[in-house]
């Protein structure tokens, strides 16, 4: 299996612009990998520091939730995803957030 670990802006890109993760426009097009037999890719959230605490928790979980949809509907079957978290900040130290974003 191969893996790759993506820490760019596709996903905030993709959300803000308004396509898919698999647009061929971004800097890394999951269609890319659907030439392996198998693989993996761990996309990684970032917290923008100009939001307070919950602003970037309430942006983590609109992101994560487009995020899950767009993998149930489009992901190719060779593909697992995986979601990352850049600062753990946005969880202000609250369990709860915590399980919620485990969801």
């Amino acid at each position: 299996m191969n893996y790759f670990d993506f820490h760019t802006d596709t996903l905030s890109s993709a959300y803000e612009r308004g396509l898919t993760p698999f647009a061929d426009s971004l800097q890394a097009s999951l269609r890319c990998f659907s030439r392996y037999e198998r693989a993996a890719v761990n996309y990684a959230l970032w917290c923008d520091k100009r939001l307070d605490d919950d602003g970037a928790y309430r942006r983590f979980i609109d992101y994560s939730d487009w995020f899950e949809n767009e993998i149930r509907e489009n992901l190719p079957e060779n593909i697992s995803c995986f979601l990352s978290i850049e600062d753990a900040r946005l969880f202000c130290g609250d369990e709860d957030r915590f399980f919620e974003a485990l969801r």
